[in-house]
């Protein structure tokens, strides 16, 4: 064999050996972590079963048509309706990086951090899997994460080996994490133990590398829950302000890399922070919440105590109980309410507050604080703590997602010395107890999250697209939709691709305003749920056709919409007999457009197939040009389902004349006939009617509904209150201007005659994120759109950039001039922020190679006998 063949086999032989050594080492905590994954995983390998709360969206139309599906964990419905189809879009749509078209007329993308997919923890289990598994890899990572980085504190910490493995564990499937684990602040909670990790490492004289500092600085800002991030911070800066007493001195170097890693990481999301910071200060979600600051809104009360032992004594979401406590106020559900750290830990922590240790008395303390503040014990405290930044927006209560770290290390304190002293005496029992107490902790909280979570057949978790979806989706487009109650319950729309103007977790206050004016209720004042009631929808408000609502959709179950579109509908005289139908005949009527008329509606009686394939044909057709204007092919059964069938008539105006013509291929019906012997048909005055009759849902068109660009000659100025409760605009022919800008572009609009006051606009190209819209008229115009003025948004008109005019309140338009024009619309998340994030990653990538470098030559033969020849000289 070859020198070098002998080397590349010692090389390997030497790499098995290493990693035989490492897996020896740390048998313990491996093994540990592999009960606890074998628990997660049994069901799925013994039963075929996900991990999965998707079987909420069966309690939800359109998909509760589909079958009737036994819910398992009913409180689980925020991860499938609001995280699992951002984790689609990161899969699947890479234009909503920016801008996210898909909810509440628009909203930043999942680039901001508002979105929360960027987390590590996060982003790389859902890219890793199938949609499919995606729960299990986002926990799965999580765990590990949280166990890794909790074993490598504790045992900085000098803990012994056993009692960093039984802590880690104790850490990271703590209950108060295990229920929260599909959540946004666990995204945060598994990295509180590097904060920790970091501290610890400074004080004992040791220098973190930069990378890790970086990195962990950058994923608590990416986590998307700056509460509990905030939290790490606080207490990482409690534990910091400890040490220095304890030790009389303070590590300045290590605290200068510290805040430099923070600043790079800052500076390098940026652009996400920023964005999330703008969408923030638009919802007027902080209004909201800062009854919150300071206040013992959800503080537990004294007898909640007992919920460190019994997690399930208010009830078991799981079992479809909750019996609960008035008491907790805002925390009065199982995720709020839980505090269980395990039996075992617990036990050891209480140990481990009594047993002599130096570090101690910092995690008793930190626990008694904690304690403190979410039982609500001194008022005083609670309102200096929710005055602090991070804690000010937040139930007190939350600040329990920092009891697992006082429990982890108190109760490795207390099992690495136990298990020291047997080890002493009898060895081998030493490794049996500790492999058994690590065991026990692994199967009490492991069952505890087992149980917790849902596990379903692969079936229900795969959530299917249904036949309304799939016409919606086959519409030419864009438009948007307003689904009734909880029809595609939000935020599926943006698993399924359509565009809703509802939301949960991301509308703006004037979003809100805006929806409140047609659909009275539909917020509730807190969160940001929209959700409407077709009792209360006032679908002819034009505000609702500005915001390009095309498609209305109601259960299937309920008949509302229709009976209020047929209160508004008259007969085009009185019926007197029937006319009949046959197979191949061809009917013709005249239709006489009358003024406010938007529709016709025909009753088709009586329907009999005659073949396979039968259908009817139904035309509208210009008399003069002989061009149809709508044209429409029925199934035979499919005509049968419709109480009526709508034919829209806005193609010509009042006084115009349209010919209907209605042919039966293999089929026969009856309809009413008028006394002047011809078809008798509905006029119809209301601008929304049916379309659609489908298995599972009943969509209706809104014939009014302005395309996203439209041109307007009419202009007025209103503030944004004044617009909302001024019922007499007419949203889809002219433009409030809410915001200034278009000096004296009114008066020039106003000189062009109402002849004159056509323009051709179409769009181009479009992506959600960005747009081209050709626009052309032989006079000056106005373009309005329902496009979100937002500090995302950059315009060009041909070239040149130029500032959007704000238009009703919150969309954006541009004055224009005669002539043809091209707009272009580009939304990027954190615009003016990217040169920031660029140079952070700069200045981040040098310090890790320079510091790479360093460390290199630090370990090249005769390094360390230079450095003490130097400082001999030196001496």
């Amino acid at each position: 064999m070859s020198a070098s063949g002998e080397r590349r086999n010692g090389v390997a032989e030497g790499g098995s050996s290493r990693l035989r050594r490492a897996v020896r080492k740390h048998a313990l905590p491996l093994g540990l972590l592999g009960v606890i994954l074998l628990l997660l995983l049994a069901p799925t390998i013994f039963f075929g079963r996900v991990l999965s709360p998707n079987d909420v969206y069966y309690i939800h139309d359109p998909w509760r048509t589909l079958r009737t599906v036994d819910v398992q964990n009913p409180l689980l419905s925020d991860p499938p309706s609001s995280w699992m189809p951002l984790w689609s879009l990161v899969r699947n749509d890479p234009d909503a990086f920016h801008w996210n078209r898909w909810v509440a007329g628009g909203i930043p993308g999942y680039g901001s951090a508002a979105a929360a997919v960027l987390s590590p923890v996060i982003l790389i289990p859902i890219l890793a899997v199938p949609l499919l598994f995606s729960y299990t890899a986002v926990i799965l990572v999580k765990l590990w994460t949280a166990f890794a980085l909790a074993y490598g504190w504790l045992r900085e910490e000098r803990l012994g080996k056993g009692g960093a493995a039984i802590g880690a564990l104790a850490f990271s499937t703590a209950g108060i994490y295990s229920i929260w684990w599909l959540w946004q602040a666990t995204n945060a909670t598994v990295l509180y133990p590097a904060v920790f990790w970091i501290v610890a490492r400074a004080f004992a004289g040791k220098r973190t590398p930069a990378w890790a500092l970086v990195l962990v600085a950058l994923s608590l800002a990416l986590s998307g829950f700056p509460a509990a991030t905030l939290y790490a911070f606080w207490a990482g800066l409690l534990y910091a302000g400890w040490l220095a007493f304890r030790t009389r001195r303070v590590p300045w170097r290590e605290a200068g890399r510290a805040v430099a890693a923070v600043a790079l990481a800052l500076a390098l999301a940026a652009p996400s922070l920023a964005s999330f910071a703008w969408f923030l200060g638009r919802t007027g979600y902080l209004e909201t919440r800062r009854e919150v600051a300071g206040a013992q809104l959800g503080a537990y009360p004294a007898d909640h105590l007992a919920s460190f032992v019994d997690p399930f004594r208010l009830g078991d979401p799981a079992q479809r109980l909750w019996i609960g406590d008035p008491r907790l106020g805002g925390s009065n559900n199982f995720a709020e309410s839980t505090i269980y750290l395990g039996l075992i830990p617990l036990v050891l922590a209480l140990a481990g507050a009594v047993r002599p240790h130096r570090g101690r008395w910092f995690w008793v303390g930190l626990a008694v604080l904690v304690g403190l503040l979410i039982f609500g014990v001194s008022g005083e405290l609670s309102r200096l703590a929710g005055s602090l930044p991070g804690i000010r927006y937040s139930l007190l209560s939350r600040l329990r997602f920092l009891l697992p770290a006082s429990a982890a290390f108190l109760a490795a304190s207390a099992a690495g010395w136990a298990f020291a002293m047997l080890r002493r005496r009898r060895p081998r029992a030493a490794r049996i107890a500790l492999s058994v107490t690590g065991v026990l902790v692994a199967f009490d909280l492991g069952l505890f999250a087992v149980r917790y979570h849902p596990y379903l057949p692969p079936a229900i978790a795969e959530i299917p697209v249904t036949p309304t979806i799939e016409m919606l989706r086959r519409q030419d487009g864009p438009f948007r939709i307003a689904p009734m109650f909880d029809y595609l319950w939000p935020n599926s729309a943006e698993l399924m691709r359509v565009e809703d103007v509802r939301s949960h977790f991301g509308s703006e206050l004037r979003w809100r305003a805006l929806i409140s004016r047609f659909a009275p209720g539909s917020f509730g004042g807190m969160g940001t749920l929209i959700q409407f009631n077709s009792l209360t929808f006032d679908f002819t408000d034009p505000l609702i056709s500005a915001l390009n609502v095309r498609f209305l959709i109601e259960q299937p179950t309920i008949d509302i919409l229709r009976w209020r579109i047929t209160e508004t509908s008259r007969m085009s005289e009185p019926v007197d007999g029937r006319l009949y139908l046959w197979p191949g005949m061809e009917l013709r009527r005249q239709i006489a457009i009358v003024d406010g008329m938007k529709a016709i509606d025909l009753n088709l009686e009586s329907i009999v197939s005659r073949r396979a394939g039968a259908s009817f044909e139904l035309e509208l057709i210009r008399p003069e040009t002989g061009e149809a204007v709508w044209k429409r092919v029925l199934g035979a059964r499919e005509a049968a389902q419709y109480p009526k069938i709508y034919a829209p008539v806005t193609a010509a105006a009042a006084g115009n004349l349209l010919v209907l013509k209605l042919r039966a291929r293999g089929a026969t019906a009856a309809m009413p006939r008028g006394e002047s012997g011809e078809l008798v048909y509905g006029i119809v005055t209301s601008p929304v009617i049916l379309h659609s009759i489908l298995p599972e849902g009943r969509v209706f068109e809104n014939l009014d509904a302005r395309p996203r660009f439209w041109p307007v000659w009419n202009l007025r100025r209103a503030s944004f209150d004044e617009m909302i409760a001024d019922r007499g605009i007419d949203f889809r022919s002219e433009a409030v201007l809410t915001g200034g800008g278009a000096e004296g572009f009114e008066e020039e609009l106003s000189r062009v005659t109402p002849a004159a006051r056509r323009a051709r606009v179409r769009i181009l190209e479009w992506t959600g994120s960005s747009a081209v819209v050709e626009a052309e008229a032989s006079v000056p115009f106005f373009l309005a759109s329902s496009e979100k003025r937002t500090p995302e948004l950059e315009m060009t008109v041909d070239g040149d950039r130029v500032s959007p005019v704000e238009v009703d309140g919150l969309f954006a338009g541009v004055a224009l001039s005669a002539g043809s024009h091209r707009i272009e619309l580009r939304r990027r998340v954190g615009r003016g922020w990217w040169p920031a994030s660029a140079a952070g990653a700069l200045l981040a990538a040098g310090w890790i190679v320079t510091e790479a470098v360093r460390s290199r030559r630090s370990r090249r033969p005769g390094a360390a006998r230079r450095r003490r020849s130097t400082g001999s000289r030196g001496g």
